[in-house]
This record gives structure tokens, sequence and C-alpha cells, in this order.
């Protein structure tokens, strides 16, 4: 990386931070007081984080009926309740590809929708409210998480190739990891206060802001909750057999720069259980979300990582980056991971009639 000048440049984007009359100093120390404040009513009530996703709460302890692992990075379970849903706080994320110009590099910041994309069309409504006699999730007493731990019982004896526990094998880990990883993580705390507001809310509730890109919960998209559920408990689940494998030491552990607004946790860093699950779910949604969620090229091609919901797992990702929680890397091969499960996951029986059943709910 190339040095740059001792004050930093603002994000550079259309919605980037402008410099004020007063400096840009001042303005950070405003931003970091507020996005404080949020992080310590966050991470108040007795250490519980609690988010309520169209009927699935993402906490820091047990829900009502949650006994399964979830979150890859923090442990926390999967459980039904019916509450009501807290808010999508919304920063400016770092892009990960860097900019330099002269001696000076910088990360241009996105808001959302992020700049640059192909526009992304609004929907055509076909159903209301209600849906159509018989397209209902059939009435069943399995919550969310108690299903997701039946299709797991499935998705370990899955045949493959790879089989679950055989993925990753081709991903270099830099372990230890490189001197520019680290470099980059010390020039991302800049970038903390625009995101960190953000960055918390998405600790322990990544699918809340997937239910914000097309609304659904619970109550009105049942399957597409359970088909959600699915995904993060996959996915949690085989974070940590390959976390445990390769055992790599979070970013703090090596750099005294980064100082990270919580601690990390408790586990080892590679790979990313955000950047897994927040793509494992995109795609799953892809699959059942009408077909315009997905970008076209001007030739009719679809793109889909230039998608909202690609690119809210990239953010969710990236945002764990600017905490100071994972390296780059860590983020790359959970993305690669989430695309191999993927794969194995649509050969279930299970998973295929899930589908099917959200399908209906956004006919």
């Amino acid at each position: 990386m190339v040095p740059g000048p001792t004050r930093k440049p603002e994000f550079r984007s259309t919605f980037a931070h402008r410099r004020q009359p007063s400096g840009s100093l001042g303005l950070a120390r405003l931003t970091w007081k507020g996005c404080a404040q949020q992080a310590y009513r966050t991470e108040a009530r007795k250490g519980i984080v609690m988010a309520v996703v169209g009927g699935v709460t993402e906490s820091g302890e047990s829900g009502e009926s949650g006994e399964s692992g979830e979150s890859g990075e923090s442990g926390a379970t999967v459980s039904v309740s019916l509450g009501a849903r807290p808010g999508r706080p919304i920063g400016v994320s770092p892009q990960v590809a860097s900019v330099t110009a002269g001696t000076t590099t910088w990360w241009p910041g996105d808001r959302w929708p992020p700049d640059g994309l192909p526009t992304w069309p609004n929907l055509t409504l076909t159903t209301g409210f209600r849906l159509a006699a018989g397209a209902s999730f059939q009435d069943s007493p399995w919550g969310p998480d108690y299903f997701a731990t039946v299709v797991l019982g499935d998705f370990v004896k899955a045949a493959g190739p790879p089989t679950w526990d055989n993925m990753l094998a081709a991903f270099p880990v830099p372990n230890p990891p490189t001197a520019a990883e680290l470099d980059e993580l010390a020039e991302l705390v800049y970038y903390r206060p625009s995101v960190l507001a953000e960055a918390m809310a998405q600790k322990n509730a990544i699918l809340q802001y997937f239910s914000g890109i097309l609304d659904f919960d619970l109550r009105s998209r049942p399957a597409t909750v359970h088909l959600c559920t699915v995904a993060l408990q996959i996915a949690g689940f085989q974070v940590m057999h390959y976390k445990y494998k390769y055992d790599r030491a979070r970013p703090s552990r090596l750099s005294p720069k980064l100082m990270p607004p919580i601690p990390p946790p408790d586990h080892a860093s590679f790979p990313s259980g955000h950047a897994t699950q927040s793509r494992l779910i995109a795609r799953c949604l892809e699959q059942v979300m009408p077909s315009a969620i997905i970008p076209v090229d001007t030739g009719g091609v679809q793109q889909p990582d230039l998608g909202p919901l690609r690119k809210m797992a990239d953010r969710i990702a990236r945002n764990r980056e600017v905490l100071g929680l994972h390296y780059p890397s860590d983020s790359a091969a959970g993305k690669k991971f989430a695309d191999q499960t993927f794969d194995l996951l649509m050969t279930l029986t299970k998973v295929q009639q899930l589908i099917t059943l959200a399908k209906t709910e956004w006919a």
C-alpha cells in the first residue's frame, strides 16, 4: 500500500462525506459519539442483542425455543418470536477495491443502494397481503430453527462432491496472515464511525437486513423464513468445523492498531461466518423471489453479483472487516464456501420442497 498523507481523505462517491468548514476531524468525532451511543444501547440489556426478523429472533441468548447454534460469529441461537422489529441502520461502508491517486489511497464508500450499478427495478405486485388458498406454508408445529436442524441431518449425509467437510480445499489460507491484510484493516479503522451503527446491528441480525430488501416475515412468507433459517443454521454449523480446522488468529491478536469496538468472538477467524451466512441466504432468496431481483445487462444476461441480495451480503461481510474482526481473505473464503454449500444444499429433497412452497409466497 502506498503511504498517504497524515490527513486521510473522506469517502469519495456520490454519497461521500464532504469536508466541513470546521474540518473532518470534528465531523468524525461527532459521528463517532453518535455511533458509540448507539453501540452502547445495542449491547446493553445484560449483554443481549436481539433482532426479530419476520419472526426469527437472532439473539445472544436462547429465545423462546432456540436450541440450534446460529450466527457463525456469535454462537447465537435462532428462535421464533413474533415481536416488533428493530431498525436497520445504514451507514457508509467502504468498498473492497481501493483507489489510488498520486500518493493517496482510499476506499470509496457506499450507502444503500450503492452507486455505479445497474438500475434495480421496482417489482410488479401480483398478490395482496393475504396468500391465495392453498399457497401458505403447511400447518406444522415445527419452528424454523427446529426444521433447520432436521435439514442439517440430511445435509451432512449428502454425497457431494464435495462433501460438507471437504470444501475450501483449494482455497489458499494465508497463515500467518500477510502484512498487507493487516495494513488494510488498520486503514479501515478510519472508516469505522460511518458504519459502526450498521455493523453493530448486523452483529446478530443478518436476516433483518435481507428482509428489508423485499419485505417478508414469518406471518406473510413463512416458507421463505424457514428457508433462510436453514441457510443460517447450515452455514453456522459448517464454519465452526472449518474455523477449528484452520485455527486462524483474529486480526486484533496480531495488530495493536485495530482496537475492535466489541470483543472478538471466542473462536478462530477463517472463514468468516457472516460472509458465509449472508452469501448463502442471498443465493437461497434468489431461488424464490421474483426474477427481477437479479439485474440483467443490455444483452439480457443476468448479473446476480450486482443485485441487491448479493450486494447486501458483500456489505455485511465487509463491515466485519471494518470492525477489525476479520481479514479480507476470511470474507473471500466465506463467499466461495457459501457457493459450494449452496450447490450441495440444492441436492436435498426437503430443501427443494421448501423452495417450491416459498416460490408460491412470491408468485
